[in-house]
């Protein structure tokens, strides 16, 4: 299997005809000579990627102290509030609530919160541990159950959860 990242970085996307052309390319490398005894079956999948608008992305970290919870809980209010996704505000507080409480189980640890208002809303709770710190995996069954989808995964600070809620608009909210 062979793939192909086609993309400008830190330049302007390539246009309908340049993607086009860079998979003909692509395909007529890759084809075999005529006569070959070797398939001639080929599949490309070409993507152009797009990015969010900066004020659709939300960042914070916070002393993990079970004193801060409120203030995680407010900010987290005030950003979707400020993003016109009021309707999510509980919802979204509740599990973030669980997940940042349960993250700060460590001694001098601080959490992150990661907000990113697309097609939906994904919220991420990250902490830098090692390994999880779920004791009981309730707040993975919360977050299974109140969101559409939900993970973990590790990344550059720590061990991340998170979720993802449908906008208001597609409950018939609007």
């Amino acid at each position: 299997m062979l793939g192909y990242l086609v993309g400008g970085r830190g330049g302007a996307p390539p246009d309908e005809a340049a993607l086009d052309g860079v998979c003909d390319t692509v395909i007529e490398q890759l084809r075999p000579a005529v006569g070959s005894s070797e398939s001639d079956d080929l599949a490309l999948l070409a993507a152009r990627l797009g990015s969010l608008p900066p004020d659709r992305v939300a960042t914070w970290t916070f002393p993990a102290a079970p004193a801060m919870l409120p203030a995680i809980g407010g900010t987290v209010d005030h950003r979707l509030r400020g993003w016109g996704l009021g309707a999510l505000a509980e919802r979204a507080g509740r599990l973030v609530d669980r997940l940042a409480r349960d993250a700060m189980a460590g001694e001098d640890r601080s959490v992150a919160v990661r907000m990113v208002y697309g097609a939906s809303l994904m919220v991420e709770v990250t902490a830098p541990l090692p390994e999880p710190g779920y004791r009981d995996g309730a707040e993975q069954l919360l977050t299974a159950h109140q969101a559409r989808r939900w993970g973990t995964r590790h990344g550059p600070i720590g061990h991340a959860v998170w979720f993802e809620l449908p906008l208001p608009e597609s409950w018939g909210l609007t």
